[in-house]
C-alpha cells in the first residue's frame, strides 16, 4: 500500500519522537548504575595449589610434556594478569590473561582453571568499566558471552547478569541488534532457572522494551512492557520506579500505534507515581517530554508547549544544564516549529547545536536529523546539506545503519551523565547504564 505523503506536522512530530527516545533512556538507565556495580561472579582459587595438585593428575593421565606446559604457561599468565591488574596496568592484564583464557580452552571441561579464566576476565572488565573504558569492556564481556555459549546459570551463575552489561554497552553505542541479543539471551537463562513469573525478569523485560522502542518496533515495546509492568506490580508494588519506567515505555509504544488516548492516560498515572515516590525529578522531566509528544501528535500545540516549559522548568530546578537541557530543547524547537514559529525554532536548534558536541556519537546522529528536518523544511537546502554530511561521517565512524522502521523514529539510549541527576533505582541489579561516550 502507498504511504500518504507526510505532513509538516508529522514530520515535526517524528522528530520529537526521536528525542523522546533519548529522554526515557536518560531518565532510567543511569539508575541502572547506581543499583548494584558488576560483580565478581567467582568462587576464588588458588591456582598455584591446583597446578601443582594437576601436574601429577595429567602425568597420571599418560598427557603429553605440551599438556604439562600449557598448565605452567596459564599459571605464569594468570599471576602476571593479576598482578597487572593490581597495579593499574590493564592493557598489560588484558594481554596476559586472554592469553591464559585461551590456554585453558584446552583443558577439560570439568577443569576449575576454566571457570577461574572466566572470572579474571570478568575482573578486568569490572575495572574498565569503573573507569569509563567501555570498549575494552565491550571486548571481554563479548568473549565471555561466545565462549559461554551453550552453558545455563546452573553452568555459570550469574552469567545472565554478565550479558546483560554486554548488552548495555551495545546499546550505549547504538548497537541495538546486538543489545537485543544479549537481553534475549539473558531473559531465556533467569526463565529456565527461575520460571517466567520470577521478579528477576523485571530488569531484562524493561531493557528489551527500551531496545525495541529505539528500533521503531512498537508493538514489541509493548509486549515487553505490559511484562515488565505486570511483574512490577506483583513484586515491587505500584509505587515503584520500575512500574514507573513500564508505565513510560507503554504509553510511549501506545503512541507510537496511535493509540493517543491510552497513552496519555498512561503518562498522567506515571506521572501521579512518579510524584508520589518523589516530586521534581528529571524521571519527571522526562514523563512530561513524552505527554508533550502525545500533544503534539494529536496537535494541541498550546498544551504540549506547556508540559515542555514544566521540564525545563523542572531541570532548572535541579540546575541540569548541557546536553541533558539541550535535548528537550531540541523537543520545544520541533513544537516552535509545528506552530510555523520558525525564528524562534531556529534559535533554539542553533542553542541545540552548542552542546551536541558533548553527546556520544548516537545521540549527534539524531540532533543532526532533528535540525537537518526543520532545514529542510524552511528550505536551507545547502545548510541541510551540511548537516546531512556530518550525519553520513557519524555513520561511516560508529558503523551505524538505518533502522527498520515499525513505527516512529526513536533514538539510541543514554545515561552516565544523568546519573548526577539524583533519578530513582529502577533495576534490581546491573552496572549497565549507557552513557554519553565511550
Amino acid at each position: 500500500m502507498e504511504s500518504m505523503p507526510e505532513t509538516p506536522i508529522a514530520r515535526v512530530r517524528n522528530r520529537m519522537l526521536r528525542s523522546f527516545g533519548t529522554l526515557v533512556s536518560l531518565a532510567f538507565a543511569a539508575t541502572l548504575a547506581s543499583a548494584c556495580a558488576m560483580v565478581d561472579a567467582t568462587i576464588p582459587v588458588d591456582e598455584d595449589q591446583a597446578a601443582a595438585r594437576d601436574l601429577a593428575a595429567l602425568a597420571d593421565d599418560g598427557l603429553g610434556d605440551q599438556s604439562v606446559a600449557d598448565l605452567q604457561r596459564w599459571s605464569r599468565l594468570t599471576k602476571e594478569g593479576r598482578e597487572h591488574i593490581i597495579i593499574g596496568r590493564y592493557s598489560d592484564a588484558e594481554e596476559a590473561l586472554v592469553e591464559a583464557f585461551a590456554v585453558s580452552q584446552q583443558f577439560r571441561k570439568s577443569d576449575v582453571r576454566r571457570r577461574v579464566s572466566f572470572g579474571n576476565l570478568e575482573r578486568l572488565a569490572a575495572r574498565y568499566r569503573s573507569d569509563g573504558a567501555d570498549a575494552a569492556a565491550r571486548r571481554l564481556l563479548t568473549i565471555i558471552a561466545i565462549e559461554s555459549e551453550g552453558l545455563t546459570e546452573f553452568d555459570y551463575p550469574k552469567l545472565s547478569q554478565l550479558l546483560v552489561d554486554l548488552g548495555t554497552l551495545e546499546e550505549r553505542r547504538g548497537n541495538l541488534e546486538a543489545a537485543g541479543r544479549s537481553y534475549r539471551r539473558a531473559l531465556d537463562l533467569r526463565t529456565e532457572k527461575n520460571g517466567a513469573n520470577t521478579s528477576s525478569l523485571i530488569e531484562v523485560y524493561l531493557k528489551l522494551a527500551a531496545v525495541e522502542l529505539q528500533s521503531d518496533a512498537a508493538t514489541r515495546t509493548l509486549e515487553h512492557a505490559t511484562r515488565a509492568l505486570s511483574l512490577a506490580e506483583t513484586h515491587v508494588g505500584e509505587r515503584s520506579p520500575e512500574v514507573v519506567e513500564a508505565l513510560l515505555y507503554t504509553a510511549s509504544a501506545n503512541r507510537a500505534l496511535g493509540n493517543h488516548a491510552t497513552a496519555e492516560g498512561e503518562f498522567h498515572r506515571a506521572l501521579d507515581l512518579q510524584r508520589a515516590i518523589e516530586g521534581s525529578t528529571y524521571t519527571e522531566a522526562a514523563l512530561l517530554n513524552g505527554l508533550a509528544t502525545t500533544q503534539l501528535e494529536t496537535e494541541r500545540l498550546n498544551e504540549a508547549l506547556a508540559s515542555v516549559d514544566n521540564a525545563l522548568a523542572i531541570l532548572d530546578l535541579l540546575k541540569i544544564e548541557g546536553i541533558e537541557h539541550a535535548m528537550i530543547l531540541d523537543s520545544k524547537a520541533q513544537i516552535y516549529a509545528a506552530q510555523g514559529r520558525s525564528a524562534s525554532a531556529g534559535a533554539l536548534f542553533d542553542e541545540v547545536m552548542l552542546h551536541v558536541d558533548a553527546a556520544s556519537p548516537a545521540i549527534q546522529r539524531e540532533l543532526f536529523q532533528s535540525y537537518e528536518a526543520f532545514l529542510v523544511d524552511e528550505n536551507r537546502l545547502g545548510e541541510a546539506k551540511r548537516v546531512r554530511e556530518q550525519i553520513e561521517a557519524l555513520n561511516q565512524t560508529t558503523g551505524a545503519a538505518p533502522a527498520v522502521s515499525e513505527s516512529v523514529d526513536v533514538v539510541d539510549p543514554t545515561a552516565e551523565t544523568a546519573e548526577e541527576h539524583d533519578v530513582p533505582t529502577v533495576s534490581s541489579a546491573a552496572d549497565a547504564a549507557p552513557g554519553w561516550s565511550e
